[in-house]
């Protein structure tokens, strides 16, 4: 079928030629005839087609993008440089590289554009301009059907603002665009290679890319894995020349004239030139130059030089860095950047090499080169060196130190513990920054760290430096929050707050077991707590019935510390029925603990001074006055037996307390002053 398709064509060719004749035959017999016959289908006149072309021109719609593209013009007067109309009906827009963002934004969100959505994203490489990059949008408007092109310039080091926040679908053509040319663009959310191979050098589509890359990819069996190399020339390494191969050739340009010369020098500098192809005889151009210097110390003083050395830079991660190379003499020399530890070159003259998109290079002249690393990581850190192609190639180093804040090893630090009273907490704070950080702990109150040591002693330090904090034969003195900071003098310092909670059986110390008040009054209750973890507490009767808060009683309890709180109970307007013993318990998952209070009411008798008793053995209480009247000064016998029952009592808890052994030492000590801590009941005769 492929050998007789020339042949098909060729006889449907010959076919519509004759066809073609046949009809200007008829055509020209009906015109001789005169009026075309209308009954003869040969004599109708033949359609006149327009002559087509590739590109059909609507002027009606030209004249509308233009007046377009001058109300553009009109509206962005700070931006727009120039718009043109191109063969194929486009409109185009050439803006400013700071006015490529703000022009966008006009077409999408104007009423009268609407262009929302991106057809295309390219760009194009001209070494020879000073902006060498020309890049394009083509943006396409659904409500008005028509394409504009949005063009832009750059430079290798000026980038770019990304349209992503307009237009979600230009994510890959920028994307793209970078990995073809190395055009940056800010504000991109996933600015990285699309097309070549993360370990990729270069970018395939810039003039000055060599055919051959710059690395090469192969699997090491060894390895196991791919690997990078640079890509092995079987000729020299050109030693940064860019040019074309052609320039190195000898004798390239004089081989179309067949020009040999002979140079003669004279002693007096006098260089003597014989064109000996057109001379007959002798024909002698001479010239002379007034060197002053013999010709090879003249060249060896026209060698390139470093005017200073590089010099080191100490950078924050996160800041920019930039090297200055000083040389004077460059001629048609070139400059390059290498990091010395890894061997991987950066740039070459004006052209980064390296695909760190953070790697720039800029010059003034052909005096000052520098090298920009923006947004310094640690993987910056090194050796850079500045090279000159000479021959041996001259170089000088600088040396980049990257230097990091601190910041917490998260798994070699502690979080919050917990251990027994009279355990060990081993507090672990691990950090890492260049320089590497110090570490300091401190509690959070300000109070000292006590460090016992395994001799019994012990240390009350404000501040301990070490990444380990060891708290031996801990107590509950040493719980609350301990603070780890870092610091290496490179801002900010960080710290982190450990809390150390100490658990231990609750105990109860109660300040008043016997507790006195007139009936009609109102009397607090009250014991004080110590416990961790946190202690149920509540009250009972002698009943073991539970008292809650009523109108009758009003419980509280009040935290004092992080583990000591105070249990208060008010009685209000005692009575009879209110007298007795009250417990106060504590309860936590490592036991109950319990204190006793007995309340009892008090009666208060005023002697009358008009009638003293005869008997001289009655006193007046010391709640006497002339406002206190109630009743007699005599004590009847049930408040005597009432009396002899409390220090009965009171002798039994004391007796029972100093032989009964309880964790309590608190307890046993309040219950030792329970005598010293009787309430003045006036004079009262117990052994009358």
């Amino acid at each position: 079928m492929n050998r007789l398709a020339p042949l098909f064509f060729q006889v449907s060719k010959t076919l519509f030629k004759r066809r073609i004749h046949l009809n200007n035959r008829i055509l020209n017999k009906c015109e001789g005839e005169g009026d075309v016959q209308i009954g003869n289908p040969f004599c109708l006149k033949p359609i006149e087609y327009e002559a087509r072309t590739l590109c059909k021109h609507d002027n009606d719609r030209r004249q509308r993008l233009y007046e377009f593209g001058l109300y553009v013009a009109a509206c962005m007067p700070k931006y727009v440089q120039k718009i043109q109309m191109q063969h194929t009906d486009e409109l185009e827009i050439l803006i400013a590289p700071e006015g490529f963002h703000p022009v966008l934004s006009f077409l999408k969100l104007h009423h009268n554009a609407c262009f929302s959505t991106v057809s295309a994203a390219t760009a194009i490489d001209v070494p020879s301009r000073e902006f060498r990059f020309e890049v394009a949008y083509t943006v396409r408007s659904l409500r008005f059907a028509e394409f504009v092109r949005v063009k832009t310039y750059t430079d290798e080091l000026t980038p770019l603002e990304s349209a992503y926040s307009l237009w979600h679908g230009v994510n890959w053509f920028e994307r793209e665009i970078y990995d073809m040319f190395g055009i940056i663009f800010i504000n991109h959310p996933d600015l990285r290679r699309i097309l070549t191979d993360y370990g990729f050098q270069g970018h395939p589509l810039r003039k000055d890319f060599p055919l051959t890359g710059y690395i090469e990819v192969r699997y090491d069996d060894e390895l196991k894995k791919l690997v990078y190399e640079p890509v092995e020339y079987a000729q020299e390494f050109r030693k940064y020349q860019l040019e074309s191969p052609w320039n190195y050739m000898k004798n390239f340009h004089e081989a179309a004239v067949h020009v040999e010369m002979n140079i003669k020098v004279q002693w007096a500098n006098t260089i003597m030139c014989r064109n000996q192809k057109h001379s007959r005889g002798s024909l002698y151009l001479v010239i002379i130059i007034l060197l002053g210097l013999d010709s090879k110390l003249a060249g060896e003083a026209f060698q390139p030089e470093f005017v200073e050395p590089i010099g080191n830079l100490t950078v924050p991660i996160g800041r920019d860095a930039t090297f200055r190379c000083l040389v004077q003499n460059l001629g048609g020399y070139r400059v390059g950047w290498v990091k010395a530890d890894t061997k991987a070159i950066q740039a070459i003259h004006v052209h980064v090499i390296t695909n760190n998109h953070r790697v720039g290079v800029s010059h003034n002249g052909q005096t000052v080169w520098n090298l920009h690393i923006r947004n310094v990581q640690e993987d910056d850190r090194g050796k850079y060196m500045c090279q000159i192609n000479t021959d041996p190639m001259k170089s000088q180093m600088g040396f980049l130190d990257v230097v990091v804040p601190p910041d917490f090893i998260a798994e070699e630090t502690s979080s919050d513990v917990m251990v027994p009273e009279g355990g060990t907490a081993k507090l672990s704070c691990r950090a890492r920054g260049q320089p590497r950080p110090r570490i300091m702990w401190r509690k959070e109150d300000g109070s000292d760290i006590v460090i016992r040591f395994s001799n019994g002693s012990k240390s009350k330090i404000a501040v301990y430096e070490d990444e380990i904090l060891t708290l031996n034969k801990i107590s509950r003195s040493d719980m609350g929050a301990y603070l780890c900071i870092a610091s290496n003098g490179v801002p900010p310092s960080v710290s982190k707050r450990m809390v150390v909670k100490v658990h231990f059986h609750p105990v109860i110390q109660v300040p008043n077991q016997l507790v006195g008040a007139p009936l009609g009054t109102d009397v607090t209750l009250e014991c004080y707590v110590e416990s961790s973890p946190r202690s149920i507490n509540y009250w009972v009767r002698d009943s073991n019935d539970m008292v809650i808060s009523s109108s009758k009683y009003e419980v509280t309890t009040t935290v004092l510390s992080s583990f000591e709180s105070r249990m208060t109970m008010v009685v209000r307007a005692i009575t009879d029925n209110d007298l007795g013993g009250y417990k106060c318990i504590a309860k936590n998952s490592l036991g109950e603990v319990d204190g006793t209070i007995r309340l009892y009411g008090i009666t208060r008798n005023v002697i009358n001074n008009s009638s003293p008793s005869s008997k001289g053995d009655d006193y007046p209480t010391p709640m006497e006055g002339p406002d206190n009247q109630f009743g007699s000064a005599e004590r009847s016998d049930d408040e005597d037996e009432a009396v002899t029952d409390i220090f009965e009592n009171i002798t039994q808890n004391h007796n029972r307390s100093l032989y009964e052994s309880t964790p309590n030492t608190v307890q046993q000590n309040a219950r030792n002053s329970e005598f010293r801590q009787i309430p003045d009941l006036g004079r009262l005769d117990f052994f009358s």
